[in-house]
């Protein structure tokens, strides 16, 4: 259960790491 968590935090970081990423690449381009 705790190994899940780890994994479902890292998966969550990831994907938040990617959106914040792209939201500030079209930022940047307009």
């Amino acid at each position: 259960m705790q190994v899940q968590l780890e994994t479902n935090i890292l998966v969550f970081s990831a994907v938040l790491t990617a959106i914040i990423s792209t939201t500030t690449t079209s930022i940047a381009r307009s």
